[in-house]
């Protein structure tokens, strides 16, 4: 009795080089394991140069199978009637012209292995041109559900539970051109556990710039695209609709909220009522961040409370009640200023069900910012949602944290602001270990449920604390760079960090705070952004990271 293969691989060819197809069903041929089975889809059209040594082919090695589809049939048609026949408990998609590492299927079964209730995993890709020179590596993050709410940043290698996509009904013929990125949306909906292998395993054909059609499928994509986002917030419950973003409207998404209720919002500003010279005037911090959002904010419900510290002067207080805003509440902090403890006093003296920390040194850009970071807070999966802070010259200054050896850094710090950063992490929604409470909406249960922030650090790290809490009980920490507000803080100052705030981080979070799963381990060690290191091996092995 003849045993099911773990991994079938579904191959449709689409009208490429003979040379390329046949390089694509060696690289499989070639693979270490060998508990697999290759279906490569043709249709009637298919080349007669392709057609004798794919029938050779099949005859000498029984685990390569050649499907025939109907005449014309489209890349759809062509992918199901590959994965109907497949036979492996597991689906994996490998494009005509693309190649495997020779390892790729040995570990994509050992992941299987060690976790049997995975669903869908993916992989690190990299480009390949005809002279074999590998580029342009694309080190991925751990699972992101809100990366993947705007963009298939997953891409290749997908590896899908065939039963899985039977049970959601295959691949569907109206998002043709987007057809993976629907099908991955609806599998990883049902997927018990997304599995990312951190390896290039994938090597993607490299298509030269200009080459027919290569413009108008990528348009046609991107529509299709928003298409199956709108079907994947509406089966969600996700409260939006998908639009194209405006930092690259031809190829990126954003959801634009659609919200169907008005919870209260508090935002808690801690304060101590500071001036600072901005240009060539002097600027009350606090009195212009709330000026910002008494006069700008669309959301109809939201309430300011303003936790006083020393410094806090009658001055400030006059024109700030000079606003004749009823939303505004001041409440009295504690002596030393120790900004954790005012968030936990501000937080208690508030009402509403979500919660916006607000430093005083910012400025609202956006309209929209409560609507846009409340869409994500309302997901119960998420416990905290940060925005993007821009340098008042327009420079990025934070669009999430990451955790690794150097300590927690900001990500493209220092980027100019319209920057899409690595393979568009910088531009879309998405998954971090941290974000700052320079900005941070969280939900009250999120906040009491973790104890709110940790009063042992006074000053640095309580943001960092706070999300690293928020993900041990079983949250995601998203960012959302739709939101965009001026951070008035200084960019060429050395941020000033206690030793005893060090050492508290290190006893609470050990090896943990230097372990960060959206943040490749192969990225060039100390860099001020993401760049894989150097002559990297075609397979990762184990190295250090550097901050984005």
């Amino acid at each position: 009795m003849t045993t099911a293969p773990t991994l079938s691989i579904v191959t449709c060819e689409r009208g490429g080089s003979a040379e390329n197809l046949r390089a694509t069903v060696e690289s499989v041929r070639e693979s270490t394991d060998t508990a697999w089975e290759m279906r490569v889809v043709v249709d009637g059209a298919r080349r007669a140069e392709s057609d004798a040594w794919l029938a050779d082919l099949s005859a000498a090695d029984r685990r390569v199978h050649v499907d025939r589809c109907a005449l014309g049939s489209g890349p759809v048609a062509m992918m199901n009637h590959g994965m109907v026949r497949a036979t492996g408990e597991f689906v994996a998609l490998l494009d005509d012209g693309d190649l495997l590492h020779p390892d790729a299927l040995a570990i994509v079964r050992a992941t299987i292995a060690s976790a049997p209730d995975v669903d869908y995993l993916y992989t690190d890709e990299d480009e390949i041109d005809d002279s074999g020179r590998h580029f342009n590596a694309f080190l991925k993050p751990g699972w992101s559900p809100d990366r993947m709410r705007c963009e298939m940043y997953t891409r290749q290698l997908s590896v899908f539970r065939a039963s899985v996509v039977e049970a959601v009904g295959m691949m569907r013929a109206e998002y043709e051109g987007a057809h993976v990125f629907d099908l991955a949306l609806r599998v990883t909906e049902r997927a018990r556990h997304v599995a990312h292998v951190p390896h290039v395993l994938y090597h993607r054909r490299a298509v030269a710039i200009g080459a027919e059609g290569d413009e108008s499928g990528a348009a046609h994509t991107v529509v299709r695209a928003r298409r199956a986002l709108d079907d994947h917030y509406e089966r969600t419950g996700f409260a939006a609709t998908a639009e194209a973003d405006p930092i690259a409207p031809d190829t990126l998404v954003r959801p634009r909220p659609r919200l169907t209720s008005t919870p209260l919002v508090s935002i808690v500003i801690p304060t101590g009522g500071q001036r600072k010279v901005i240009g060539d005037q002097i600027r009350n911090l606090v009195v212009e961040c709330v000026r910002s959002i008494v006069g700008r904010t669309t959301y109809p419900a939201f309430e300011i409370v303003c936790v006083t510290s020393d410094g806090f002067d009658d001055g400030t207080r006059r024109r700030l009640t000079s606003l004749d805003d009823p939303r505004l509440r001041f409440v009295a902090g504690r002596e030393p200023f120790n900004f954790s403890h005012a968030v936990n006093r501000g937080v208690a003296a508030s009402h509403g069900e979500h919660v916006i920390l607000l430093n005083d040194d910012t400025e609202i850009l956006d309209p929209d910012w409560i609507e846009r970071l409340l869409l994500f807070s309302l997901d119960p999966q998420v416990g905290a949602v940060g925005a993007k802070l821009l340098y008042p010259d327009g420079r990025l200054q934070h669009v999430g944290v990451v955790t690794n050896e150097l300590g927690p850094v900001h990500a493209f710090g220092g980027w100019p602001g319209e920057s899409t950063g690595y393979f568009h992490n910088a531009a879309v929604a998405g998954n971090w270990s941290a974000v700052t409470a320079a900005c941070l909406m969280t939900r009250r249960d999120c906040f009491e449920q973790v104890g709110g922030f940790t009063a042992a650090l006074p000053l640095n790290y309580n943001d960092v604390d706070y999300c690293l809490k928020l993900r041990r009980a079983g949250y995601r920490i998203a960012c959302n760079p739709a939101v965009r507000l001026i951070h008035f803080e200084s960019s060429t100052r050395a941020p000033v960090v206690l030793a005893h705030e060090q050492a508290a981080m290190h006893r609470r979070w050990g090896a943990s705070m230097f372990t960060d799963p959206y943040y490749s381990r192969d990225f060039l060690p100390g860099a001020d952004f993401a760049v894989p290191m150097p002559d990297r091996p075609r397979v990762a092995v184990e190295g250090r990271t550097g901050a984005f």
